[in-house]
């Protein structure tokens, strides 16, 4: 049985996941873990590091007996994927890319981040909701904010900042996107105003084996507004 990992984007839980896996068969084994910063069993007492999230999966993984997976990762979770890819290339069946990208943060981002952690810090996690609805989803349904909701609210402030940080601290892997041998995809969503489309094409022409997705009428949070789209590419990928 294949098994297929599904990492959630910031600030996300897991829960994003849910109806992307209403339509996934059960020929597949699927895994969606909270992160580190989400998952309080985790400790952020480390320094954030996307790297440290990755090793998280390596042990869930082995924990699990598993041997390699299919692992795709949606935004911040697309950072920890490219960061998994990098350190354990071996255990990959298969990479995906959702509405992510490889690049570190310029100057301008990483400010934008440590502004956004002190006045997480001053004004609490609502202020991170409210700078990032916007940009995370095509249309304001409150049934999608509340997924945010219950990401920062389980993560709280500390976790919050803790993966702020760790976004802010990654590195650049575009070089590693040409060394990745196993069948990559790269999903982006139409409406997507956090990502743009051609980045998503730049980014799939540097992947070996790289598949490209547009994913019609969703935004930045793909796998919440088309779940059956991104399920449907999702299991393309892992048959090929």
């Amino acid at each position: 049985m294949k098994t297929l990992v599904l990492l959630h984007g910031f600030p996300f839980d897991s829960s994003m996941w849910n109806e992307v896996k209403r339509f996934i068969p059960s020929t597949v084994k699927v895994i969606t873990p909270d992160l580190r910063g989400v998952n309080r069993s985790l400790s952020i007492g480390a320094p954030p590091s996307l790297d440290i999230i990755a090793e998280d999966i390596l042990s869930m993984i082995d924990s699990h007996g598993i041997k390699d997976i299919y692992l795709a990762g949606m935004s911040m979770g697309g950072y920890v994927a490219l960061a998994f890819a990098e350190k354990f290339r071996t255990r990959l069946s298969g990479l995906g890319l959702l509405n992510t990208h490889a690049s570190a943060d310029t100057p301008d981002a990483k400010t934008a981040r440590f502004d956004l952690i002190n006045k997480i810090k001053r004004d609490g996690i609502k202020v991170a909701i409210d700078v990032m609805l916007p940009r995370v989803f095509s249309e304001q349904i409150p049934e999608w904010k509340d997924y945010m909701l219950r990401g920062s609210d389980k993560a709280g402030a500390d976790g919050i900042c803790w993966m702020l940080e760790a976004m802010a601290y990654r590195p650049d892997r575009n070089n590693l996107l040409g060394t990745i041998s196993v069948p990559s995809l790269v999903i982006h969503g139409e409406k997507d105003i956090s990502i743009s489309e051609q980045r998503s094409r730049d980014l799939v022409k540097c992947l070996p084996f790289g598949q490209f997705v547009m994913i019609q009428g969703a935004g930045h949070a793909s796998p919440i507004e088309a779940p059956k789209k991104v399920a449907s590419a999702l299991l393309s990928w892992c048959e090929r």
